[in-house]
């Protein structure tokens, strides 16, 4: 798609009118719809079973760091950058405005990415996610891990519309930028707070991966296995198609 600058610029475009797709974008997206919709369906349909890893991942977290993450994580992160996320995911797609078409899946561009709810959702998710992890599951690193081979998987969804590994390296380096700007009383806290986060985001990325992998292995298996069978298929009547035509010449050179 054309219609995504290097740089995201405002326009007095509304992100409904944004989400309607133009007449040429409607008909590929019909052209399309069933090829992502079984793609969709066969990662939807992904049960994870990890249970064959010989040992259990480890955060490796000190227990002053896991303390100062979960001091800080809202005393000091979400109270001074409320929409921490949002930001970052807007300085991503900076460094590659393809993460725009592909969060859009191709379908259309917002220009003034600050007003796009999709961008917006997509935000808070990670947010909850993260909140999640620190508040309720206390950075415990299986149910970590296993949440974040899931969201991998999720991510995998993406990969039609062209999302790429890469897109989560420039999503940490975004998020480690806006670290330094936040203030602490004690910048020996601060340093410890952006290595654990460090860490802790690493840590999430590299199973995000694990699932994403195991997904896309899913999908590329299917894929095979529908393409033997249609050309066994296609052999199959090929075959019939000979013979019948051998039978009509049989039949007609009994008639002369």
């Amino acid at each position: 798609m054309g219609c995504c600058n290097s740089t995201p610029s405002k326009s007095s475009i509304s992100p409904e009118a944004a989400c309607k797709p133009s007449g040429d974008t409607a008909s590929n997206v019909r052209k399309s719809s069933f090829i992502q919709s079984s793609i969709a369906s066969m990662i939807s349909a992904v049960t994870f079973n990890f249970a064959s890893l010989e040992t259990t991942p480890s955060l490796d977290l000190t227990e002053e760091q896991k303390a100062i993450l979960q001091e800080h994580w809202k005393k000091t992160l979400l109270a001074q950058r409320p929409d921490y996320f949002h930001k970052v995911m807007l300085i991503s797609i900076q460094q590659s405005p393809k993460m725009n078409e592909v969060i859009a899946c191709q379908m259309y561009c917002v220009r003034d990415l600050t007003q796009w709810p999709k961008l917006d959702r997509m935000s808070k998710g990670v947010r909850d996610f993260i909140d999640r992890q620190i508040t309720v599951n206390d950075l415990d690193s299986a149910i970590l891990s296993q949440e974040a081979r899931e969201l991998g998987g999720v991510h995998a969804r993406y990969a039609q519309y062209g999302f790429k590994p890469a897109f989560l390296d420039i999503w940490q380096n975004s998020a480690l930028l806006l670290l330094e700007k936040l203030k602490f009383d004690d910048e020996k806290e601060k340093e410890l707070f952006i290595d654990a986060w460090r860490l802790m985001i690493s840590f999430i990325s590299e199973f995000m991966m694990i699932g994403y992998d195991s997904s896309m292995q899913l999908v590329r298996s299917e894929k095979k296995k529908e393409s033997s069978s249609l050309d066994k298929t296609n052999v199959t009547n090929l075959q019939d198609a000979i013979d019948d035509n051998r039978t009509d010449n049989s039949t007609n050179s009994g008639e002369r």
